[in-house]
């Protein structure tokens, strides 16, 4: 019964993780166009010779370093996915086995 108790906790994370990897998927795909927008507001003062306004700078800045934390972020929820759907079907393996 401990085992069937794991196999659906381990289903339910899974599903779970999964719901946030398409968040994650959501905010990247954002935030990367945030960042297109303020790279090509920047690109429009270096083409004109001109330093970019602090704001701008500090946008693209910013936006990078979100971009950064949100892909680590889906790195390592990829890997607890991985290792949770590899503990879940070794269980269900075992179970099977015995049924």
């Amino acid at each position: 019964m401990a085992e069937m108790a794991r196999l659906n906790e381990l289903t339910a994370q899974i599903a779970q993780m999964h719901q946030q990897m398409d968040y994650w998927r959501g905010q990247e795909r954002r935030t990367a166009a945030m960042l297109e927008a303020a790279m090509a507001d920047m690109a429009g003062y270096t083409r004109r010779g001109r330093l970019p306004d602090p704001v701008v700078s500090a946008a693209v800045n910013n936006h990078s370093i979100a971009l950064n934390r949100i892909r680590a972020n889906m790195e390592s929820l990829q890997r607890r996915r991985t290792a949770a759907e590899g503990e879940h079907r070794a269980l269900a393996q075992r179970i099977r086995g015995r049924g």
